[in-house]
């Protein structure tokens, strides 16, 4: 009898390797860890970690953080690591002083963060046990259009956090390409194909504790840490980030603004929007609306400022798509919608420090606006008093259940 070819066998194997793995929980696998360690990565970690309730989460991208990190860092006179620094401690300031009662908000921006980002972070956020009573969301042009971004599933926000989420039923949203729905098909029905970076993560830290074991490092030796892979490789991974590698400063007031000219950025951004693009990010953001309606969530959405000179590398008639979308999406989704990208109020000489990204003063202002506007709508000032209230209570409930020092 002729013996089966080893591809044959090969394969046999694969499968029945691949059978017994899915049929039982023979290998612990943590979907929060993660070999590329990106901006979504450690919002994760530290929402994951974190047991305070929070009433109020912020989503953006880059303009958000940019705009909201500013403005603490100059408030307080800190220096504030990014990686690990997800407050916004002077919005909670000023919704204390107008609305009373406590708050406490998370900020889940990131850079580059897209609505099909925004709604997996937020449902990773829910489902994860923080359910917070208002989500703010800034938005511009570019989370819609970005020509660098062919779907949703080309975001690095979205290799890790669809580690957490299912997006099985947003699959015909998200995998666009005839090769993307086979790639996928491929991760939903075979387990070691699924798992396949867990196997690799797994196969990697125990050869690393090997050689280490067998090689330990000799006494008195540096240890090879990020810096030194940065200076040695500076394309790998290029876009992780690490603990005092992304510093915010607080910004001297007294003196003049530094303006940075990002033009050429933005005309590459905007060079070619793709309409699919375009109304699979609306469709997400409709996503995000109806989730937030389904958990009892406050949405309220925002435009966000940016300057006259970004505005003009975006051709109107995609400026004009943009606002009639929103329009509508602010008429049918019981949402709020604040549009504050008024040239009247922030200027491109006192409030950026670029095309798009508000420096300190910019961020102080336009938390200054937000809570005004929240405060003038009698929806958002009874949610808010409501809200502030009960996290109150809260504190003081636990401050007084913590047992007394002898």
């Amino acid at each position: 009898m002729k013996s089966p070819s080893p591809f044959l066998a090969a394969l046999i194997c694969f499968f029945a390797l691949n059978g017994i793995l899915a049929a039982g929980a023979f290998i612990h696998l943590d979907r929060y860890e993660f070999p590329y360690q990106g901006w979504a990565w450690w919002l994760m970690q530290d929402l994951k970690e974190d047991q305070e309730t929070h009433n109020v989460v912020f989503l953006g991208s880059s303009l958000t953080v940019s705009a909201l990190n500013s403005a603490d860092a100059t408030r307080y006179g800190e220096t504030l690591d990014l990686v690990e620094y997800h407050r916004v401690r002077y919005l909670d300031e000023k919704l204390e002083q107008s609305f009373g009662g406590k708050f406490s908000t998370f900020n889940l921006s990131g850079p580059g963060q897209m609505p099909s980002d925004a709604y997996l972070t937020i449902k990773a956020c829910v489902e994860g046990g923080h359910k917070p009573d208002m989500i703010v969301y800034g938005i511009a042009p570019r989370d819609f259009i970005d020509s660098e971004l062919a779907s949703p599933a080309d975001t690095e926000p979205f290799r890790f956090l669809s580690r957490l989420v299912d997006v099985d039923d947003k699959a015909d949203k998200i995998y666009r390409s005839p090769l993307s729905r086979i790639n996928r098909a491929l991760e939903r029905n075979i387990y070691l194909y699924r798992n396949a970076v867990d196997m690799q993560m797994l196969a990697g830290n125990t050869w690393t504790s090997a050689v280490t074991g067998l090689l330990p490092e000799p006494p008195g030796a540096r240890p090879f840490t990020y810096w030194d892979r940065k200076s040695l490789l500076p394309e790998y991974k290029k876009g992780e980030f690490h603990q005092k590698a992304s510093l915010c400063v607080p910004q001297d007031l007294s003196k003049p603004n530094e303006y940075l000219d990002n033009s050429r950025e933005y005309m590459e951004r905007y060079r070619k929007p793709d309409p699919v693009a375009f109304d699979t990010q609306m469709h997400f953001l409709d996503e995000l609306a109806a989730y937030t309606r389904a958990n009892d969530i406050a949405l309220v959405v925002v435009n966000m400022p940016i300057t006259k000179d970004n505005l003009a590398l975006l051709k109107d008639q995609h400026y004009r798509k943009y606002q009639a979308a929103l329009s509508a999406f602010a008429a049918s989704s019981g949402s709020t919608f604040f549009d504050l990208n008024d040239h009247d109020k922030f200027y491109k000489e006192e409030h950026f420090h670029d095309g798009v990204h508000m420096n300190a003063r910019g961020g102080l202002k336009f938390v200054d606006e937000l809570v005004a506007l929240l405060a003038e709508r009698p929806e958002t000032r009874a949610l808010l008093e409501e809200s502030g209230e009960s996290l109150m209570k809260k504190a003081i409930a636990q401050q007084r259940s913590k047992p007394r020092a002898m």
